[in-house]
């Protein structure tokens, strides 16, 4: 302040995800009233706060709680623009490999627009993994060398009908943890065990009405999932999956 500089300063706090609740509750985080945590692509494991402060902020925009869907990726678009940069991966580009998602929130966040950029989140998981004793596939991690990345889970936001989400496939740490997490029950549940099959038609969700994921909305809402499925089917013919060595 007594520089200057903090007028001209734009301060961004973004988690990366949900508080992790695996290993019995070790780590000490609670999603609560969320579904999961860290490592899932439940709620618990994907929304996540964020801010931005600083004189750079509008007077207008200060104080303000902005709703409309953004991921951490999204930062890297934005600092560009400010920066004035060209946020395009052109050497990526040559050799065809998919472009940066990431998209400008500076409009959104400095007030010039009401509404986020951002329509869709694609979340991904692993096709198989073989470093951990679970059934079958499981999105966890992504680890080894044996695993391929797709996406599994897209969110949705389909204006005045809702915010959608459908998430597809086998996903652990299905299970809500209470108001006080962990405590003297949590040794009882397994959240790294407590595995919930969404299978190939997967499991829908209204977030604006059920940020919890306590109601699947498949059957009630099957045109709409197949819709959403189809998105999922058409992003993972761009997914990278990097070769983790």
């Amino acid at each position: 302040n007594l520089k200057g500089m903090y007028d001209n300063t734009l301060i961004v706090f973004s988690s990366d995800n949900g508080g992790p609740i695996y290993a019995g509750g070790d780590c000490g985080a609670n999603n609560f009233p969320l579904r999961g945590g860290k490592a899932s692509n439940w709620e618990g494991g994907v929304r996540v706060n964020a801010w931005a402060s600083g004189g750079f902020i509008p007077e207008p925009m200060r104080g303000k709680k902005l709703e409309g869907l953004t991921a951490v990726w999204d930062w890297y678009a934005t600092f560009a623009h400010l920066g004035g940069v060209d946020p395009t991966d052109h050497r990526a580009a040559a050799v065809g490999l998919p472009p940066v998602d990431g998209m400008n929130l500076w409009p959104y966040i400095s007030g010039l627009v009401s509404s986020s950029p951002r329509k869709t989140i694609s979340l991904g998981g692993s096709s198989c993994h073989w470093l951990h004793p679970l059934p079958n596939c499981i999105n966890l991690w992504g680890d080894g060398t044996n695993t391929t990345t797709i996406v599994d889970t897209l969110i949705e936001d389909q204006g005045s009908e809702g915010l959608w989400k459908l998430i597809t496939g086998r996903h652990t740490q299905s299970g809500w943890q209470g108001p006080l997490f962990p405590n003297a029950s949590t040794f009882k549940w397994n959240s790294s065990e407590a595995i919930y099959e969404c299978g190939s038609r997967g499991c829908l969700f209204r977030l604006d009405i059920d940020p919890s994921e306590r109601h699947d909305l498949i059957d009630d809402e099957a045109d709409r999932a197949a819709r959403m499925l189809a998105t999922i089917q058409e992003v993972n013919r761009s997914t990278f999956s990097p070769m983790r060595g």
